[in-house]
């Protein structure tokens, strides 16, 4: 990429205000899932039973919980699990979605049209419906609930990529491919899939946040992340598990619920507004519309 590209698509993100901000938030939120636990680690854990349901305080910025542990550090402990399950549930949807997309939009013919309805189909059902039933079907766990929610994006990505391919497919160079012999997987790999690239990374970001909702409403129903008692507490807290707690108690410590659902929130935030910058630096065009209906 010339710098001249490399500048442009700078200045077309810095352009938007919700990019810049949503950047901003996922440095922010990147950072302290990676200082999390060794830095408030200790306080999400302890218990403190003189301190039970302690009101907001100086010490305790929203308060603390049944058992005393303070919930703000709690919350910000449970960055690093929630990220983690979001970003491996979308590695699995894109990963998956986009392998299958891609080989019905080479298989052509009547293979693609029934892999076309197959899609349609299971793009149909509700995600947190077939996530709850592929846990069912797996046991309970951080694990399962990554693969299940992966699952359930996976269509999306299918019929992204099927419909892109099918756009890109008609066009000059997949033509000229077709002429000098290459097989229809090396024009799907090469030709197709490498100029709808820009589309998939900004779905990727755009689906974070609601893979993010997704695993943590399995933890909050209990199917997620089982959280441990002891030394590994700290490696096995999530928003989901933190929302669940906090609902449970919310007349005591209503902060308890208010806290993880602020983060989910702001994180779904950051990387929507992340992901609508990223559509603008690949396609300069909607910043030209923007600037042309301000005007």
């Amino acid at each position: 990429m010339s710098g001249r590209r490399k500048q442009a698509r700078i200045r077309a993100l810095l352009s938007t205000p919700t990019g810049v901000v949503g950047l901003l938030l996922l440095v922010g939120l990147v950072v302290v899932a990676i200082v999390g636990p060794s830095t408030w680690g200790d306080k999400a854990t302890a218990s403190d039973y003189l301190n039970l349901f302690a009101p907001r305080s100086a010490d305790h910025p929203l308060g603390t919980d049944g058992a005393g542990r303070d919930l703000l550090a709690r919350t910000l402990v449970g960055t690093r699990l929630s990220l983690l399950l979001a970003t491996g549930s979308v590695l699995i949807a894109a990963v998956v979605g986009i392998a299958i997309g891609a080989a019905v939009a080479a298989a052509g013919g009547r293979v693609q049209r029934f892999g076309s309805t197959v899609i349609d189909t299971w793009l149909g059902f509700p995600s947190i419906l077939l996530s709850v039933l592929v846990v069912t079907v797996l046991e309970r766990g951080a694990g399962a609930a990554t693969v299940a929610i992966g699952l359930s994006f996976a269509p999306f990505f299918a019929r992204l990529t099927l419909t892109s391919a099918a756009a890109v497919a008609g066009r000059d160079f997949v033509a000229a491919g077709r002429l000098l012999g290459l097989s229809r997987l090396r024009i799907i790999r090469r030709y197709i899939l490498g100029n709808i690239a820009d589309s998939l990374v900004v779905a990727v970001f755009s689906t974070f946040g609601q893979c993010l909702v997704a695993v943590s409403a399995l933890s909050f129903l209990g199917l997620g992340v089982q959280p441990e008692v002891g030394a590994q507490e700290r490696y096995t807290i999530d928003w989901g598990v933190l929302l669940d707690q906090g609902v449970k108690n919310f007349r005591d410590a209503p902060a308890g619920a208010l806290g993880p659902a602020f983060a989910i929130a702001v994180a779904g935030l950051a990387f929507g507004w992340f992901g609508d910058g990223l559509a603008r630096i690949f396609n300069p065009r909607l910043t030209v519309r923007r600037k042309a209906g301000d005007s």
